[in-house]
């Protein structure tokens, strides 16, 4: 009981709750909607929204080049609010050029990787991208004051939204607009609300707002981000969507749909403890580094938590999902329950690694992640050309699995060596500081 109301007085631990409280419902809300979707839509309309999804994922980056997370890390509120105004700079010219590049060379790109099935919607990505640079800003704006409720329910809303648009417009035509269509509506509504409750409780309408020489400061000062972070991101994004074009392009898009599902059913209950904690760490770590004092012992016990809390259901569903899959969303998805058990153990590791980024982020050592990914996704591109010339399509993605799973092993043991290292070091040194 004491320990209970110790843990209910504790900030951290009452601001992850919030957090998981809300990732959780959003969750549950993508989780329920899936057995109706899969009767609605047929694996080659999933296989065509995994391949739109993945390059609104893998080109992310270049519409924020990875600044929003100097929002939080700024040492006060006039330099963050300038670094939200160089973001939203970067949005607004990324979005332009994307525009201009797709009409230029967006038939030759469909036509290279053989997706002619994205036809028109090619032209909504730079919309949605829009969509994911807006959240993204404003994120990392309400993190930094520390609203967790407003991030709390706005993933409710995403995630509701979305699912009730695709269900609504599948019932009218099982194409891949609506799939698209309900997922462009759920980041609109999120950045919709996100901007209403900044407005509200941060008065971000009302602060001051930046000079020219001001927005240029912060973009030199922050400039490690798109320096190191933005290639980092970029690297983690080729590896988590790379897969898609390359199993499109070797087995066709109903398999790429199969292993569309198994990744998004998977991700959804193995992120619900990351997503929270990432967020909620990422402040508090901060403000342990900008105090002198070691990341070790934070990052090592917020590792092993992610650890316990994942590994039952992890074991659980490598264990069970061929018959789950089937059970739930039909005879037609039995091979994503196949694709399901070795993509899980490649996300348990994506999940674990989650404190080691964003104490990667705070200590600058953004040149070491990046080698290691660009090791490892060479690697996995390899494996999947490879895979697509001279194995099946489970084989392929068992293959690649198991290479991402190791790559994130590789960047947590890393991490945990480098901190302690450090750690030892700031403790041997103490006694000496104290009788100087």
């Amino acid at each position: 009981m004491k320990q209970l109301q110790k843990w209910k007085k504790n900030k951290f631990v009452r601001n992850v709750l919030v957090l998981f409280s809300g990732t959780a419902l959003a969750q549950v809300i993508t989780i329920a909607a899936v057995p109706i979707l899969t009767r609605l839509y047929s694996p080659d309309a999933f296989g065509t929204l995994s391949i739109y999804t993945s390059i609104v994922a893998i080109l992310t980056i270049f519409m924020t080049m990875k600044y929003e997370y100097a929002i939080v890390t700024a040492r006060n509120e006039r330099e963050a609010i300038s670094v939200v105004y160089l973001t939203l700079w970067i949005l607004i010219a990324a979005t332009a050029l994307l525009y201009i590049l797709i009409y230029v060379a967006g038939d030759m790109f469909l036509s290279v990787f053989q997706i002619d099935e994205l036809g028109t919607i090619l032209w909504l990505v730079p919309l949605s991208l829009v969509f994911f640079g807006a959240i993204a800003i404003l994120k990392y704006w309400m993190n930094r004051h520390e609203s967790y409720k407003v991030l709390s329910y706005t993933n409710v809303a995403n995630n509701g939204s979305r699912a009730a648009v695709q269900i609504g417009l599948g019932l009218q035509t099982a194409s891949t607009m609506g799939l698209v269509a309900g997922q462009m509506f759920g980041n609109f509504l999120n950045a919709a609300l996100l901007w209403w409750k900044a407005v509200r409780t941060t008065g971000l309408n009302t602060v001051h707002r930046p000079s020219i020489h001001e927005i240029r400061t912060a973009a030199v000062t922050f400039s490690q981000y798109p320096k190191f972070n933005a290639p980092n991101t970029l690297v983690n994004n080729l590896a988590n969507n790379s897969p898609p074009f390359v199993l499109a392009y070797f087995f066709g898009p109903a398999i790429v749909g199969l292993y569309y599902l198994s990744v998004r059913l998977i991700k959804t209950p193995v992120n619900i403890f990351a997503q929270s904690l990432g967020q909620v760490f990422l402040k508090k770590a901060t403000t342990i580094h900008q105090d002198g004092r070691s990341l070790y012992p934070a990052y090592r016990k917020m590792t092993a938590v992610l650890f316990a809390a994942g590994i039952a259901p992890v074991l659980a569903l490598i264990v069970i999902s061929p018959p789950l899959f089937t059970f739930v969303l039909g005879v037609e998805w039995t091979g994503a329950g196949e694709i399901a058990r070795w993509v899980i153990i490649w996300h348990f590791f994506i999940y674990l690694r989650e404190p080691a980024l964003k104490v990667i982020l705070i200590k600058g050592w953004q040149k070491f992640l990046l080698i290691v990914n660009a090791v490892f996704v060479t690697a996995g591109l390899v494996s999947l050309v490879l895979g697509g010339l001279f194995l099946g399509a489970l084989e392929t993605v068992i293959v690649y699995s198991l290479i991402g799973a190791v790559s994130n092993i590789v960047v947590i043991a890393a991490t945990f060596l480098l901190l302690h290292t450090e750690h030892r070091s700031k403790k041997e040194d103490a006694p000496y500081d104290q009788h100087s």
